[in-house]
This record gives C-alpha cells, sequence and structure tokens, in this order.
C-alpha cells in the first residue's frame, strides 16, 4: 500500500509491518533554486499555464530538511510562474487533497461578439454541486472538471480562463445540458424519479428542487424568471 507521510507513525514498531520511505533530499550545488515544472498533454494548452514555477522560500518549513512534492505536508506548499507577465502560482489546496493552479483572468475581456461568454463564476452554485458545508472561493480553480457540463456552466469565467470557451448561445440563457447533468445529480443522490423525460430538464429542474435552489436558478436563469422575485437566488 502506498501511504501518506503522517500514516508513519501507525506502522512503526509492529513486528508483522515493514515500512519503506522514499526521501528525495535536495541538492546544495542546486544554485537556480528548486521548483517545478507544469505541462500538459493533451488539448486544450492552457497558455499562460504551462512552464517553469519557482519555489516561494517564504511557505517552506526550514526545519524539514527533505523535499517531498506530494504530499508537502509541512514542507513548501507555493511554488511562482517564472512568467513576470502573469501572476500565476502552483499552490496547494488548504484541503490538504492537492495542488491547484490559481491565475488571473486575461487583461483583455472576453469578445461576446466572437462568440465568448462573459458569465461569472457562480461559488455559491458550486459549493452546492460539490455539497461542501463550507464556502470554498477556490472550487473553480479546479478546471480539470470543465469538461463536465454543469461544473463548466456553474464556473464558465474560470473555464474560458483554461481555455474551455463557452457557447454565447447559451451566455445568460438556460443550459439545458448543464440542466440534464443536474438532474442526473439529484437523481443519484436523493430523487430517482426525478427526469428530463418528455420535456425541458429546466422545467424538471423548476418542479423539482424549484426556485430556493441556487444551482437551479444559475443553469436555467430564463425559466427561473418566472420565480417570485423574493424566492430567485441567481
Amino acid at each position: 500500500y502506498l501511504h501518506s507521510a503522517p500514516c508513519k507513525e501507525r506502522f512503526l514498531g509492529r513486528p508483522r509491518a515493514a515500512l519503506w520511505a522514499k526521501n528525495v533530499h535536495e541538492s546544495p550545488a542546486c544554485a537556480l533554486g528548486i521548483g517545478a515544472e507544469v505541462r500538459f498533454t493533451g488539448a486544450p494548452r492552457y497558455a499562460g499555464i504551462e512552464g517553469l514555477y519557482r519555489r516561494n522560500d517564504a511557505t517552506c518549513d526550514p526545519a524539514d530538511e527533505v523535499e517531498t512534492f506530494f504530499p508537502p505536508s509541512a514542507r513548501c506548499t507555493e511554488y511562482v510562474s517564472s512568467d513576470a507577465s502573469t501572476t500565476t502560482v502552483l499552490r496547494w489546496h488548504h484541503s490538504g487533497c492537492g495542488w491547484v493552479i490559481l491565475t488571473s483572468p486575461p487583461a483583455t475581456p472576453p469578445d461576446v461578439s466572437a462568440g465568448e461568454c462573459v458569465q461569472p463564476d457562480d461559488d455559491v452554485a458550486v459549493n452546492q454541486a460539490f455539497q461542501n458545508d463550507a464556502m470554498d472561493t477556490s472550487v473553480c480553480a479546479f478546471t480539470t472538471y470543465c469538461a463536465d457540463a454543469l461544473f463548466h456552466r456553474l464556473c464558465a469565467a474560470s473555464c474560458e480562463v483554461a481555455g474551455f470557451a463557452y457557447s454565447a448561445s447559451s451566455c445568460g440563457q438556460d443550459d439545458e445540458a448543464a440542466a440534464a447533468r443536474y438532474v442526473a445529480l439529484i437523481a443519484a443522490r436523493a430523487d430517482p424519479t426525478l427526469t428530463c423525460a418528455g420535456g425541458s430538464c429546466c422545467a424538471a429542474l423548476l418542479a423539482g428542487p424549484g426556485c430556493d435552489d441556487p444551482i437551479t436558478t444559475s443553469v436555467c436563469p430564463t425559466t427561473a424568471a418566472s420565480c417570485p422575485a423574493g424566492r430567485r437566488l441567481a
């Protein structure tokens, strides 16, 4: 089994357990410093994100002499892009579950006439989709989920930066693909009777979770326009 570093203490002293650990020590001769490289093997290429990242030594624990990239435990938790034209950073997520890449939106706003959508991320709705108990404003940074129709809709701005263009025809309108994904999610989690059969998935969501549900109002704003003003959460 492959375990993380905190599990070590549980194995020490057990007669029927053997613990093997790989420690990679830094070379003191590395004059250019320690860094990481971000590279993608398929499309999209995420322009401005690929490349070398230098370690931010201010985030390191000098008492720990061993450099382990995953997980970093109390070691270095941030790497900064070596490209001076960006503010992109590679950072260990506070949940402890992995690395995230954080970058600023492009300086030039998307051109709606060219078919791109100017639609903000919906932090409230995406946190509900992930069933987070506390608000986490960095969920949309996990742009590897942008291929999912529901995540793409709820994190349209972040997915746009990551190279997943959002259709202008759905910008600010009902997104039936995202609605279908949400209906399937609800059917798997709570209500197997909820379906899109015989009609619009947005209509099904309005009849199901309804106007008080932030995901429904975010994914289906046109249909949700019929909701009383006080109950529309988007």
